[in-house]
């Protein structure tokens, strides 16, 4: 057993299984309890998101599905901290079936979109998603089937999502909300999720040893991954919720931004619509 397998206190006093990807941060450099501590503490912002998404979803559209998909990335960041903290296949596992459960998730809000009240919708959601997960247990020990799986999802999302930003609308109200909200929200978070987070995280796994020479390269790579993806997915949901708002001829949305730092939906000049209960 090598030095860091000893100071892993998870898996030499738990038995708790090796989880199958290492990152760039120094494991244990700090304590025994604590594998990758900056890593691990850079999940605040995925919980935050998740919070503040939840609690404005809750109060303002009454639509418990987004309201959901919020709270599943607040279960991401939870899953992050298990993750980095531990770097056990359980963590790993808190970590990644939240991420594959949020896609899936986010998929069916936008298919219920472009059609509504789709048959079966809700049936088959939670049979993907299940599916997914036995799936994701079988490969557990098989990072790279994991980063096609969630890869796969999120190329599906971003594809989804570019025809609701870019296709025009006949009705001049509606593509007034297409261009105002809709797609600017959709450039903010492909510019966070895939300009700075991927390829954030990318440069971690394959050029740590490069980066680790740095002043603080293996320590900001990595949480800038957490802070790009947390933003992508952020503005993702709310691109979706104005593009619901948008099919109903809710011609007052509009993008706002939340303390001048996150872009969204202004929720006051949206209305309650009785489908929602």
């Amino acid at each position: 057993m090598d030095r860091e397998e000893e100071n892993n206190l998870w898996r030499t006093r738990y038995d708790l299984g090796k989880s199958s990807v290492d990152f760039c941060e120094r494991n244990f450099s700090l304590t025994p309890w604590v594998a990758e501590p900056f890593n691990a503490a850079s999940a605040a912002p995925l919980i935050g998101l998740g919070l503040v998404g939840y609690a404005r979803c809750r109060r303002a559209t009454k639509s418990r599905g987004f309201a959901v998909l919020f709270a599943l990335l607040v279960l991401v960041g939870i899953g992050t901290v298990a993750l980095h903290g531990t770097l056990t296949s359980a963590g790993q596992a808190a970590d990644e079936v939240p991420m594959l459960v949020l896609t899936v998730g986010l998929l069916a809000t936008i298919v219920d979109v472009e059609r509504p009240r789709a048959k079966g919708l809700v049936t088959s959601t939670c049979l993907a998603a299940v599916g997914l997960i036995v799936w994701y247990f079988r490969f557990q020990h098989l990072y790279l089937v994991f980063l096609a799986s969630y890869g796969t999802l999120v190329v599906a999302i971003i594809g989804l999502l570019a025809r609701l930003a870019f296709v025009p609308r006949s009705d001049p109200a509606r593509d007034r909300v297409r261009r105002q909200v809709i797609k600017p929200l959709f450039l903010y978070g492909l510019a966070s999720y895939v300009c700075a987070g991927f390829v954030a995280w990318c440069t971690d796994m394959l050029l740590c040893e490069t980066v680790s020479q740095l002043f603080l390269g293996g320590l900001v790579l990595h949480p800038l991954w957490h802070l790009g993806s947390g933003l992508g997915s952020w503005c993702a949901i709310y691109a979706v919720i104005a593009a619901r708002d948008e099919r109903r001829g809710q011609a007052a949305t509009r993008l706002t931004w939340l303390a001048g730092l996150l872009p969204c939906v202004d929720h006051d000049e949206l209305r309650h619509h009785p489908s929602d209960d």
